[in-house]
């Protein structure tokens, strides 16, 4: 190579080294500022999916707790009169659509992850059909047309290269046209973990006393035989568990559905303008954690056995 060749080389180098540099730079940080708003946006969506199911989780297990201390109290002393007053049972039409409460929360994050990924499986497109058909039955109405054709047709565009550099977009988006139905979710779900409410809760705790008093009852009668005490002093020990159990999970429930809706707002005002503080988002993952810790620990009469001598 020339002498000539070489200094017109170095002399090229020296021209695009810095344009070159301050392009990476630049993209640098454009992917960073992109980036911080994705994570807040995905910690936002696996805390609904989680939320959504912890609630189902809590639901059902109320809602088997309820029948069997039914059955226990039954069993126990069909004519005792426990003192408490009775309760009317929920309708089949309320667990339908506190159920479907839950599940549209859940789904509602597992469509926001999808867009975030934007890869189109089965189950990516499942989560928007099942957002609206659990929307419809938790609230009990059709969401407006338009919001119904944005959220379909963003499960349809699913993974198209159009969309694969818009996904904040895309969960703005939804954010937007979901955000009135998260505060009525909310309310809902909130209403049934309330002990002092008119919904699960407060139902399943009634039950619970109901037989804590029978059981007392049967206990203090002189005439009960050693089988019926021992049937007596496990409906009483059932009792009492559950009502402990259920305080504890109304206190964490309660605080984990009504801290979401301004976790909502946070993440969506962070898609627009991202700060690096979270302190809505981040009350909003401590509850659900808070919550999710608890599950496993309960045992509820639901997952016990009667003793049937």
């Amino acid at each position: 190579m020339s002498i000539e060749s070489k200094s017109i080389k170095r002399s090229w180098v020296k021209r695009v080294w810095p344009a070159l540099a301050l392009l990476v730079a630049c993209l640098l940080a454009g992917c960073a500022a992109d980036t911080q708003p994705q994570h807040t946006a995905e910690n936002f969506a696996g805390q609904n999916a989680e939320a959504g199911k912890l609630s189902e989780q809590a639901l059902i297990m109320m809602h088997q707790g309820i029948n069997r201390m039914a059955y226990q109290q039954q069993f126990l002393l069909l004519t005792r009169d426990s003192g408490i007053p009775p309760r009317q049972d929920l309708p089949l039409e309320h667990t339908v659509q506190r159920v479907a409460a839950a599940r549209a929360l859940q789904r509602y994050g597992e469509a926001m992850q999808a867009l975030l990924r934007q890869e189109r499986t089965p189950e990516a497109t499942a989560a928007f059909n099942g957002l609206l058909d659990n929307t419809q039955l938790a609230l009990g109405m059709f969401l407006p047309v338009m919001v119904t054709k944005q959220i379909r047709a963003m499960g349809e565009t699913l993974g198209q290269r159009y969309y694969f550099q818009r996904k904040l977009t895309r969960v703005r988006l939804l954010m937007n046209a979901y955000q009135p139905v998260v505060g009525q979710l909310a309310g809902l779900l909130a209403e049934d973990f309330e002990a002092n409410g008119s919904g699960y809760m407060a139902l399943y705790l009634t039950s619970a006393a109901e037989l804590r008093n029978t059981a007392r009852q049967v206990l203090d009668d002189p005439q009960t035989g050693a089988s019926r005490r021992r049937q007596a002093l496990e409906a009483l020990n059932d009792a009492e568990q559950a009502e402990a159990q259920g305080q504890a999970l109304s206190t964490r429930m309660v605080g984990m559905v009504t801290s979401l809706y301004a976790a909502q707002q946070e993440t969506l005002r962070n898609l627009d303008e991202p700060v690096d503080a979270h302190p809505a988002l981040e009350e909003y993952s401590r509850r659900v954690s808070y919550a999710g810790r608890l599950m496993p620990l309960l045992s509820l009469p639901a997952q016990g056995e009667v003793n049937h001598e």
